[in-house]
């Protein structure tokens, strides 16, 4: 009996021990959503049970969200700071097929240079030769105002089409892809967006 009374003293004292060199390790932090002191930090506040640490505040309700967060759990926003890293390391170019391009618009041109996606820099751009490649047609989208991805597959080739979010006069879109890389591009981007 008395060696199980000496463990017991022994383990409430090293309890006592580590609480207390944790307490003088961590320093107070006020959180930021309530205001009050927090002693023991964690990654909810004991007192408003909201998220202290790795967070953002949501554009559309202000509310904090964790940084990591696709969407914000109150509105549905979708997390521009995350979006837009995410967006910015998205590097993808793909060309067009130029039998693909040709058949779809009946531009000469683009069996001699065929219309090109480019994704980088948190960016989508298209360009497109015309009248012998003496004229460029370029278009861009920001990906933050993508609203969404839409992948139309044809007997032969596909097309896809970039819709924007705040009134764009027009979508932005390309014909004559291949399957396989539209599928892909679509996939990559509708990843990063969320839709």
């Amino acid at each position: 009996m008395g060696l199980e009374c000496w463990k017991t003293q022994w383990f409430w004292s090293r309890v006592s021990e580590m609480e207390t060199s944790t307490e003088a390790q961590s320093q107070p932090i006020v959180c930021p959503n309530c205001g009050d002191e927090i002693s023991n930090p964690r990654y909810f506040c004991p007192h408003c049970t909201r998220l202290i640490r790795d967070t953002v505040s949501c554009e559309g309700c202000w509310e904090p969200i964790a940084a990591q967060a696709k969407k914000c759990p109150h509105c549905n926003t979708a997390n521009a700071a995350l979006l837009a890293a995410q967006a910015g390391q998205l590097q993808i170019m793909v060309q067009a097929s130029p039998f693909g391009a040709f058949f779809s618009t009946w531009n000469l041109t683009s069996l001699l240079r065929p219309p090109v996606i480019e994704v980088k820099g948190g960016k989508i751009n298209t360009t497109v030769w015309t009248f012998f490649t003496l004229r460029v047609h370029q278009s861009e989208i920001e990906m933050t105002r993508l609203a969404s991805v839409r992948h139309t597959k044809g007997v032969i080739w596909s097309s896809l089409v970039f819709e924007t979010f705040g009134g764009a006069a027009e979508d932005m879109g390309q014909h004559g892809l291949r399957h396989d890389d539209a599928i892909n591009v679509a996939a990559r981007i509708k990843e990063v967006i969320g839709r």
